[in-house]
């Protein structure tokens, strides 16, 4: 088999001409190869399968924190605030992690006291920023 160099490269060195219609396709391929490989990386496909054949461990997330909440399972939670006395019940919406932060915000919120578990009161959505040692999120199992 015989194999060419792409004509751009040909023609970058030997002329002052461009071919447009080998730019045009490069850039529709890499936008579509782009979000292909989005999908396999926000997938964990790499990752999976890896786990699925004995190859390795590894889960795919940049941490457990991120791991447990972009598991399909978690939807509702319990976050608790014990210094505070308060535990948060509440759908996750969003979350991330800085250096020294934990940040998480929960859609459709009861509001407890800890650890008597009295409701105090409910919200639409809540914002909760804590340092990485004070974050306790449990799964809630709603009946």
């Amino acid at each position: 088999m015989k194999y060419e160099k792409i004509e751009t490269f040909a023609k970058l060195s030997n002329s002052n001409s461009i071919p447009y219609s080998e730019v045009i396709w490069a850039s529709i391929i890499s936008i579509l190869l782009g979000f292909i490989i989005s999908k396999i990386d926000h997938s964990k496909l790499i990752n999976n399968l890896a786990r699925k054949l004995n190859i390795s461990n590894k889960y795919g997330d940049e941490n457990l924190y991120s791991y447990f909440l972009n598991s399909p399972d978690i939807n509702w939670v319990y976050l608790r605030d014990i210094e505070n006395s308060l535990t948060y019940l509440g759908t996750v919406e969003s979350f991330s992690e800085t250096t020294e932060h934990k940040e998480i915000v929960l859609g459709q919120v009861t509001v407890y006291s800890y650890p008597k578990s009295k409701e105090l009161y409910e919200i639409d959505r809540i914002y909760l920023v804590y340092p990485k040692d004070k974050l306790i999120i449990e799964q809630a199992k709603l009946k």
